[in-house]
C-alpha cells in the first residue's frame, strides 16, 4: 500500500500489510476512518483464511490484523479456543478446515461514524463446494 501527498502526489509510506506465507490477494480498496486505514484480502479461491488489517494513516503501523468470523475455523481445536467460533462452526460440516479457509472481507467494509463502529462483510467461502462445508442432512 502507498500513501500519497494530496498536494504533490509524491509518496509518504510505502508498506506490505497482506501476511506472509498466506496465498492471498487484495482487490478491494481501503478505507480511511479515525486516523486509520482497513483493507481486507482476497483470495478465498486460493484457500486462504480472510482476514482485516489495519493501519495508522500517518505511520503505517499496524494496529492490527484479525480473523475472528470473518472465516470458519481451522479446524475443531481451533474452534475451541474462541468464544464465538463454535457457533460459526456449527454453519459448517464436514472437515472443511482440509480444504479451504473461509470467506475473505476483499470489498464489503463500512464505517459508521455516529456508532464509531466498522461492518464487515465476508464473501467467497471456500472450500467452494457444498460437499466439503455444507451441514445439511445428505
Amino acid at each position: 500500500m502507498v500513501a500519497l501527498d494530496a498536494q504533490n502526489g509524491q509518496p509518504i509510506w510505502t508498506t506490505r500489510f497482506l501476511m506472509e506465507g498466506h496465498p492471498a490477494t487484495s482487490t478491494g480498496a481501503p478505507r480511511v476512518f479515525n486516523g486509520k486505514i482497513i483493507i481486507g484480502n482476497s483470495g478465498a479461491d486460493l484457500g486462504t483464511r480472510g482476514y482485516v488489517t489495519t493501519l495508522d494513516a500517518k505511520q503505517a503501523a499496524c494496529c492490527g490484523a484479525f480473523s475472528r468470523c470473518l472465516a470458519a475455523a481451522d479446524g475443531p481445536d481451533h474452534a475451541a479456543s474462541d468464544s464465538v467460533m463454535p457457533m460459526a462452526a456449527q454453519t459448517w460440516a464436514g472437515e472443511w478446515w482440509k480444504y479451504g479457509g473461509g470467506g475473505t472481507a476483499w470489498n464489503g467494509i463500512t464505517y459508521d461514524e455516529e456508532l464509531n463502529q466498522i461492518y464487515i462483510g465476508a464473501g467467497n467461502g471456500g472450500p467452494w463446494s457444498g460437499k466439503y462445508r455444507c451441514n445439511a442432512k445428505k
